[in-house]
């Protein structure tokens, strides 16, 4: 998805962070912030008012439950990209938040440019989180990262059976994982997409390599050297 100008909303109770923000996004050609709001009623009022694709959320609206909130803005308005720009850093927030549909989650102490690369991201499709709320939720040396796969082993998984299957090189970084025993929302974590999308990819690869469990696919990757 490609954007000329990314029209923005900022919900925040605090009139010196809309007031940051807007330093933020002033003179910004492909960022502008459209409208900001105090609290969740206010939020529903300007969506419904300004055209906006991307939404700034603080966590603590005062008076507003914030996980209904976002429920209800995914309904309301599927194609708004939800960032969570919060001080909140505690993992179960974060977890929950993530797991209730929010596309990014920052942390109020980021730069600008994090803010503008996040904004972008999510526009790809893809999960966005800071730094700090990575290693939050998964630890310095967790989750391993893809390059951690190996340059050898991915040659060796695809001049096994790239050449006799249509899977796309996303796909096959999903198996890849899928082979190492990670979650659908570890997998998204590490490709920075969201947990419906592998959902998708796993779905699709069973299909195309007329599999009918994910057991099938992991004995598969394990027999090619995957694992």
């Amino acid at each position: 998805m490609s954007h000329n100008i990314y029209r923005i909303i900022a919900a925040d109770d605090h009139p010196i962070v809309i007031s940051g923000l807007k330093l933020f996004f002033q003179g910004q050609d492909a960022f502008q912030l459209v409208g900001h709001a105090l609290g969740g009623a206010q939020l529903f009022k300007l969506l419904d008012e300004v055209d906006a694709d991307t939404l700034l959320l603080d966590l603590n609206l005062p008076g507003t439950d914030i996980y209904r909130l976002i429920k209800e803005i995914i309904v309301k308005y599927p194609n708004l990209k939800i960032i969570a720009y919060t001080n909140y850093d505690a993992p179960k927030l974060m977890k929950e938040v993530l797991d209730y549909g929010v596309n990014g989650y920052l942390l109020k102490d980021v730069r600008a440019e994090e803010i503008f690369r996040a904004i972008r991201t999510v526009h790809q499709g893809k999960l966005y989180l800071c730094k700090e709320v990575e290693e939050k939720l998964y630890g310095k040396s967790k989750v391993k990262t893809l390059m951690s796969v190996g340059s050898g082993q991915e040659n060796k998984f695809q001049d096994s059976f790239v050449n006799k299957t249509n899977l796309t090189e996303r796909e096959r970084d999903v198996i890849i994982l899928i082979a190492q025993g990670f979650t659908n929302k570890e997998i998204a974590h590490q490709l920075y997409l969201s947990k419906y999308t592998i959902e998708t990819h796993r779905k699709n690869i069973l299909k195309k390599l007329k599999f009918k469990s994910s057991a099938d696919l992991v004995r598969f990757a394990t027999n090619h050297g995957l694992v």
